[in-house]
């Protein structure tokens, strides 16, 4: 199914959270067997899209695999080290309130929107400077998944941006179709019309009775604003 790519090398798609991953899945279907694609048909547990240690027995055991995804630290594509890297940015305030919508209607019904932002658990394993943690994380951790908590320093931070920069494609959900069009550019994929999975605005991500002060407290304290400024100075 993929004989229709320029390239022989396989991807390597790390996946934020609430970042239009769930509408790139499609375009992957579009483009891949199952068969070549991890996690595949037999990966039947949800632990396959983050658990690194399942992902390394994955590299070391399966041959054939065009494309592999999931929510990983960017460090892991070293496992992988002939492999175009793929990457999309959010901004950071938008991919908050839309990872905090999510958990509110899956996991947390009684809650507010702003009890959920101030619960520690929440908050330090998807919510704090998340997309810079994703950059943030070295190999030489003992880093099991990307919901590990990790404190950004200067020094990680730095690190952060220069790991950023060396993603061989990478795109903003704010212009997904740029990110798309790439795809096709470069290396031939099937860019067919699918139906998108992140439609909410701010305005409908936002509810109405959420204070002005987290929403204040959640654009100041973001370093991923700052990463995301460097690679749009870069691009």
């Amino acid at each position: 199914m993929s004989d229709h790519l320029t390239t022989d090398r396989p991807f390597f798609f790390v996946h934020i959270m609430k970042t239009a991953g769930m509408t790139f899945n499609a375009h992957i279907r579009n483009n891949f067997d199952r068969s070549a694609v991890y996690p595949g048909e037999d990966d039947q547990t949800g632990a396959d899209y983050f658990v690194i240690g399942r992902l390394r027995n994955a590299i070391a055991e399966r041959d054939g695999i065009r494309l592999w995804h999931g929510h990983f630290p960017y460090f892991v594509t070293e496992l992988v080290p002939n492999a175009h890297t793929l990457c999309v940015l959010r901004d950071p305030v938008v991919r908050t309130i839309s990872l905090l919508r999510q958990q509110l209607e899956l996991n947390h019904p009684e809650a507010s929107i702003e009890g959920l932002y101030d619960t520690p658990e929440v908050f330090r394993r998807t919510v704090r400077e998340h997309q810079t943690k994703i950059f943030a994380m070295r190999s030489d951790e003992d880093i099991k998944a990307y919901t590990q908590p990790l404190l950004i320093d200067d020094e990680r931070f730095e690190a952060a941006k220069e790991r950023i920069a060396s993603v061989e494609l990478l795109g903003f959900q704010e212009d997904f179709n740029s990110f798309l069009g790439e795809l096709e550019r470069r290396w031939n994929w099937r860019i067919d019309t699918v139906p998108d999975r992140n439609t909410a605005t701010e305005q409908r991500m936002w509810p109405s009775r959420s204070s002005g002060a987290l929403r204040k407290r959640t654009r100041t304290r973001w370093r991923s604003t700052n990463s995301r400024k460097a690679c749009v100075e870069r691009r």
